[in-house]
């Protein structure tokens, strides 16, 4: 079975799950009709409509967005294996996890968030664990800490 097959049958199976889920809740018709049929979001859903009755979002957008994430969301899990498949787990977890931090360093250019020195520092020690990580084959180990390693090693063995 290949990787797209794979995820194909886990979301198919977590659909009908969930789908089952919500039916047994009484939620399925309630969540159609908010979702689908409905303008706003949530709170204006609740609030039927009082005040302006100005809607954020119409249930046009609200599919459009569903249909959108969803296909986007299939698409980088399927990149994601088939990143693991090719260069190994090591490589995914480091695109991964470079993926999020640009996600952050993009919601601190683009949204008036304070960047304070933690942030700062978080970054630094996020950069510096990249850079280590990557250059961990092509950096010789002292012998002095080698040797340290295999005492330390000696003593707790005990």
């Amino acid at each position: 079975m290949g990787q797209d097959d794979f995820q194909l049958k886990l979301y198919s199976f977590s659909f009908l799950i969930m789908l089952i889920a919500a039916y047994q809740c009484n939620e399925l018709k309630g969540g159609i009709d908010f979702f689908f049929l409905s303008d706003g979001t949530w709170s204006e859903y609740l609030s039927k409509g009082q005040g302006e009755n100005i809607y954020t979002w119409s249930a046009q957008e609200k599919s459009i967005a569903v249909i959108l994430f969803s296909t986007l969301g299939i698409f980088g899990g399927s990149c994601a294996a088939a990143i693991t498949k090719r260069f190994g787990a090591l490589t995914m977890s480091i695109t991964t996890t470079t993926r999020k931090a640009a996600t952050i360093f993009l919601s601190f250019a683009m949204f008036p968030n304070e960047c304070t020195p933690e942030h700062i520092l978080g970054v630094l020690v996020f950069v510096f664990g990249l850079l280590m990580k990557g250059l961990k084959n092509h950096i010789r180990v002292p012998r002095l800490l080698v040797f340290v390693k295999s005492l330390l090693a000696r003593i707790f063995q005990r």
